[in-house]
Parts: structure tokens; sequence; C-alpha cells
């Protein structure tokens, strides 16, 4: 899951907030982790 989170954070320097946004929602959906 930490592989996970860092990639988002990596992939945030080059995507909108709005689309990471998106991205940890759906994970919320996924998994109780977030």
């Amino acid at each position: 899951m930490k592989n996970k989170v860092i990639n988002i954070l990596e992939s945030a320097q080059e995507n909108d907030a709005t689309d990471i946004h998106i991205i940890l929602e759906s994970d919320k959906s996924n998994s109780s982790m977030f």
C-alpha cells in the first residue's frame, strides 16, 4: 500500500490536484487503509 501512495505522490507532480483527489477517493472505496 505504501508503494501505491508513493506513486500517487510522484504522479501529483504531473497531474492536476483534482485527478489525485479522484484517485484517493476511489482508493477509499476499495480499501479501509485510507
